[in-house]
């Protein structure tokens, strides 16, 4: 593993914790092996690596979508099997494709139905979903068809579908993926303005530029291994390694958000 950002773990409180985990498929081929790493409250995270490297089949295992061969996750220094029901609900996944999430027939229908079954009151839960779209700038948008929005408005659909929950953890796969300019800089600004509201945002991707300015922190992996960890300025020279394009010029100078 690369030197990691052992100042990040001084200034944040510890989320989830990854310790030797190893997955291995019915085949015998190992997904994961041996990978240890920390989520730390208030951060946001970059979990890079080029495709078929790992970081998706890791994304699973931190929900308990699948159960690893050996190792363990922990929440808050609990393992997540104990727990699994109120993990799901503290760390909000958005996939690849946000298609594949939608269950209602309106914007405002999909974006409710995580907590339709939670027992709150109508006007409770009217109140969230109206914040949660709100948050998202998708309020104009409440009455339309999810499948037929842009990428960029599926995208954010999906997060609000997310955030109504109330997550402590916000983990995207890929959300930059088939998104112009325009889109990019839509998603990103919503993550930073999550982040500044003090949820921990974890982006996996192999396409790290259009992020890393605004990174604290990124984990690379490789084959199904941690390889690298630590600040971005520290770790993009060594991407091109691992096949994962390197920015040029100075990381703090890369925000997709400048003019």
């Amino acid at each position: 593993m690369g030197q990691g950002n052992d100042d990040i773990g001084r200034r944040r409180y510890r989320l989830v914790s990854v310790r030797n985990l190893s997955h291995r498929f019915a085949s015998g081929v190992y997904g994961l092996t041996d990978v240890s790493l920390d989520i730390y409250g208030d951060e946001f995270l970059i979990i890079a690596g080029r495709n078929g490297s790992g970081k998706t089949l890791l994304m699973h295992h931190l929900v308990g979508l699948l159960e690893p061969t050996s190792g363990a996750v922990f929440y808050r220094e609990r393992p997540i099997g104990s727990w699994i029901d109120e993990v799901r609900r503290r760390i909000g996944i958005v996939f690849q494709n946000p298609e594949s999430q939608f269950l209602g027939q309106t914007v405002r229908e999909d974006v409710g139905f995580g907590i339709e079954d939670d027992g709150l009151p109508e006007a409770v839960l009217e109140n969230r979903v109206g914040a949660s779209m709100e948050a998202m700038g998708i309020t104009i948008l409440a009455d339309r068809r999810p499948p037929y929005l842009s990428g960029g408005e599926q995208r954010k659909v999906a997060l609000a579908g997310v955030l109504v929950r109330e997550p402590e953890i916000i983990m995207l796969d890929e959300p930059f993926i088939g998104l112009d300019l325009p889109g990019v800089r839509s998603i990103l600004r919503a993550l930073l303005d999550l982040r500044d509201k003090r949820r921990t945002v974890v982006v996996i991707t192999h396409d790290v530029e259009k992020a890393l300015a605004h990174a604290d922190r990124i984990v690379v992996m490789s084959d199904g291994q941690v390889v690298e960890e630590g600040l971005p300025e520290v770790v993009a020279p060594k991407l091109s390694r691992y096949d994962v394009r390197a920015p040029v010029g100075p990381v703090e100078r890369m925000s997709w958000l400048d003019a």
